[in-house]
């Protein structure tokens, strides 16, 4: 009989977070995500499965090996099942009877001969979306206890970023069988830098077959930030140009899509525009510059049937450009929205390799049985090293219910959030964000600050709040792993106050700390 979980504290996470974070292999993260649960939780059977977006479908991934265990590759029909309802749901469940369930989906046990009793299912989310669902079950009633349950979620919290971080690694590779030269451009496009050399280097092998006296490329802010997408005054970013002096000059540009008709109609159609006059057009508008442009081909980067960018080809003579310019035009913005998918995935899994050191730095430091108030310095200095941010803090209310600065690793300046707003900002989102920080008379115009609530027993007891000039150093992938992070401190902070409720625990001079 497996043993029953009876820490899942500091060593825990420093042996689960190390195992996951030396391979990149999909298979041999599930096998170790299996191994914990057997490893913990007294089972009958355990299995791991994905979801597959098309479809909708749960494919079973791995599971024990018994000969009453379900084949993987097995597919359940799109959200049947008890897994199927968490997955659908994105919420764990812990059920004594499954045969009492109504969400019960028998068509397994049928075909493995195993009788289903109670059951643990909790969802694996990336990004607040779930991938996957990783499931316990028992030939016995009643066998699970909630406290199973919180290891199971605990379990789910770091193996989802291991997984998500493994499949792209595996797109990765299948993309490198599909084309080599493809993936010899997305390792030369693994930077936001190198993504701008490479597009240029792009755009001047095009002119040796389309004539162009100026090129651009731009795509959705999201595309080339790591920001998730939003519909509030979504805007094109700048990735690079050709024959523009501003442009070359480094600037950063923004152009909001209500502020570029053909842009919009682009996105209706789908396909390209050619305007063989632009003078004589009132839709064209300047975006860069004083340019005498006349002919201006546009040229939509398709990805997942949406219209997330456009390739800007320019003449200063008239009806220049030709059927076949628009063709090859085509055929090479198909080949530009390769690329900047491949380095997103590349800086993605990039930025969840980060994540998954700096969990494996601070767990380390919190296995050394430091003070709270020394784990709490050493884990915000790990925490600016690893994402190369500008400044960090924890922010926690004090004995007067204003909240303050507990702990902070800053500049000279200090932090430039104040405290209230980190309260402010947690009352009224309740989970972890990214807000700009305007800097009026500054030569920064703003910073952006991550703030992750810090959680003791179910109560806030505080923020992690790291802060950056840079909107993609607090991209979503990191975002995902500071919050990780904030679940591990509130887990150790829980062990060290055993029966104290948290009041300002983060505090280093709390009197319940040891």
């Amino acid at each position: 009989m497996n043993a029953r979980p009876q820490d899942t504290g500091m060593w825990f996470f420093y042996d689960l977070v190390h195992k996951l974070s030396s391979t990149l292999d999909l298979d041999a993260v599930l096998t170790q995500v299996i191994e914990q649960v057997n490893r913990y939780i007294n089972i009958d059977a355990t299995s791991v499965s994905l979801l597959d977006p098309d479809t909708h479908e749960l494919v079973i991934r791995m599971t024990v090996g018994n000969s009453t265990d379900p084949p993987p590759g097995l597919r359940l029909p799109p959200y049947a099942g008890i897994a199927g309802w968490v997955a659908r749901h994105g919420k764990s469940v812990l059920v004594d009877d499954a045969q009492n369930d109504e969400r019960f989906y028998p068509a397994v046990d049928q075909l493995t001969g195993f009788t289903t009793r109670a059951v643990i299912c909790v969802p694996l989310l990336n990004n607040g979306q779930t991938i996957g669902v990783i499931q316990a079950l028992s030939r016995s009633v009643g066998t699970f206890s909630k406290a199973d349950l919180h290891f199971m979620n605990t379990l789910a919290d770091v193996a989802a970023l291991a997984i998500e971080n493994a499949r792209l690694y595996r797109l990765a590779q299948e993309a490198r069988r599909q084309t080599e030269v493809m993936w010899h451009v997305a390792e030369a496009l693994g930077s936001a830098t190198e993504l701008k050399e490479g597009i240029v280097l792009a755009l001047e092998q095009l002119r040796q077959v389309v004539s162009f006296d100026s090129a651009a490329v731009l795509a959705m802010e999201h595309l080339v930030a790591l920001s998730p997408p939003t519909d509030e005054r979504p805007e094109l970013r700048l990735v690079a140009a050709v024959g523009l002096e501003k442009a070359s000059q480094g600037c950063v540009l923004h152009l909001s899509v209500s502020s570029f008709p053909l842009f919009q109609r682009m996105c209706v159609y789908r396909r390209p525009i050619y305007i063989a006059d632009a003078q004589a057009d009132g839709r064209y508008i300047c975006w860069i510059g004083d340019y005498p442009v006349r002919s201006w081909l546009g040229v939509p980067l398709i990805a997942d049937e949406q219209v997330v960018g456009l390739v800007s080809l320019d003449r200063y003579l008239v009806n220049e450009f030709t059927t076949r310019d628009i063709e090859i035009a085509e055929a090479f913005a198909r080949q530009v929205i390769n690329a900047i998918s491949m380095s997103r995935l590349y800086r993605q899994a990039r930025a969840r390799a980060e994540g998954l050191l700096l969990l494996d730095e601070v767990t380390a430091i919190l296995d050394g049985s430091p003070s709270p108030a020394e784990a709490i310095t050493r884990s915000l200095e790990a925490t600016l090293r690893a994402f190369d941010l500008d400044a960090g803090g924890v922010a926690a209310p004090g004995d007067d219910g204003d909240w303050k600065w507990a702990a902070q690793v800053t500049p000279e300046e200090g932090m430039w959030l104040r405290p209230e707003q980190v309260e402010t900002g947690l009352r009224q989102e309740g989970s972890s964000q990214v807000i700009a920080v305007p800097l009026p008379g500054s030569a920064t115009p703003q910073v952006w600050s991550a703030i992750v609530p810090l959680f003791v027993r179910g109560d806030l007891a505080g923020a992690l709040v790291v802060q950056s000039t840079e909107r993609e150093r607090l991209s979503g992938p990191r975002l995902e792993a500071l919050t990780t992070l904030g679940r591990i401190l509130g887990i150790i902070l829980g062990d060290a106050l055993p029966h104290a409720r948290p009041r300002a625990v983060i505090a280093g001079d709390h009197p319940a700390l040891p």
